[in-house]
């Protein structure tokens, strides 16, 4: 949208629009949360009038309806109900009630670009906004001025929610990279120009320099989670039984006839199961009401830990910082246990 409000090529007009239909048909309502920015930015360059007059935007605007309201009736007409779980999901009752999320306050988001999502990067973020304003380059003005009101406006609309997801964050960090690297394209351009001691390529080596500095760190990060992946310690809970499959799996651990227990979803250990079998090695998930004397359980889970220490005498064969495994000695109790 913004390449048609500098151009007025309908090419781009229409691909916008394709857009949106196919980010509603992503991710729902939230694939609209930007509609109100376009509408906003169109108002301040005094074009929103032109674009209510424009015929496209009524025929882009017909095409993305029939595209989105032809799969949510598709979807009704194969799973009658499926209109009513929409709404209450996304028309209403996400906004309106914590679905399945910790109770966070109004600046939960803004903590978490703050502090560590985006810390590094938010201090050149806000420097965009002056050094736009400044810019003679009327184009680097209005690109500052549409990534603002882009986040300004997800922000609200996530923050305002009574539901809030960790993740209900992420569009906003294309907008906040491209201002963050504004006060660094200033630079890098002004750089371009030095000319130290007559050597003429002095001002792009210095500029290029700049870059390597300022990008080291990220692309070290993603170089380590490549090559070097550690599991941070609040996903143990979940995934330490994945872990020590994986392991298995690359000769690290040995299986040794050990059942692996775990609460929940687990289709991620059904995948290693699969894989080890193809192998030859066999994997067994088990069951609370399941277990004997004599069995070897890894768990990574403290319920788990916690329900074994009350109803069984164990051994503690391994205690890694991602799982444990233990030997059932004797049960100290007379029926099943429930878990539930």
């Amino acid at each position: 949208m913004f390449s048609f409000f500098e151009s007025q090529r309908l090419l781009f007009y229409y691909l916008g629009f394709l857009a949106f239909a196919l980010a509603v048909l992503t991710k729902g309502i939230a694939g609209l949360f930007f509609g109100p920015v376009i509408l906003i930015y169109a108002l301040i360059n005094k074009k929103l009038i032109g674009l209510l007059k424009n015929p496209h935007t009524y025929i882009s605007f017909l095409g993305m309806a029939v595209l989105v309201l032809g799969y949510y009736f598709g979807r009704e007409a194969l799973n009658p109900g499926y209109l009513e779980i929409v709404s209450f999901n996304e028309l209403g009752g996400r906004f309106e009630e914590n679905l399945g999320s910790k109770k966070f306050g109004y600046w939960y988001h803004l903590e978490g670009f703050k502090n560590y999502r985006f810390a590094p990067w938010l201090l050149l973020a806000l420097l965009a906004l002056p050094l736009a304003y400044y810019s003679k380059d009327d184009k680097l003005r209005k690109l500052t001025t549409l990534s603002t009101l882009a986040v300004l406006v997800h922000f609200f609309v996530i923050s305002s929610s009574s539901t809030k997801q960790p993740w209900y964050d992420l569009p906003m960090y294309p907008f906040l990279a491209m201002l963050a690297s504004i006060p660094l394209w200033i630079l890098y351009s002004a750089l371009q120009k030095v000319n130290l001691y007559s050597f003429a390529l002095s001002g792009k080596i210095i500029a290029f320099l700049l870059l390597v500095v300022v990008f080291r760190a990220p692309y070290q990060e993603v170089w380590d989670a490549t090559y070097k992946p550690s599991e941070p310690p609040w996903n143990y809970e979940t995934m330490g039984s994945e872990h020590f499959l994986f392991n298995v799996l690359y000769g690290k651990d040995n299986l040794d006839k050990a059942k692996v227990l775990h609460l929940g979803n687990n289709d991620h250990l059904r995948f290693y199961k699969k894989v080890l079998a193809q192998k030859g090695i066999e994997v067994e998930l088990i069951e609370p009401e399941n277990l004997q004397s004599g069995d070897v359980i890894v768990t990574c889970q403290a319920e788990i830990q916690s329900l074994l220490n009350e109803n069984y005498r164990l051994e503690l064969l391994n205690d890694s910082s991602v799982y444990r495994k233990y030997r059932i000695l004797s049960a100290n109790r007379k029926s099943p246990i429930d878990h539930r």
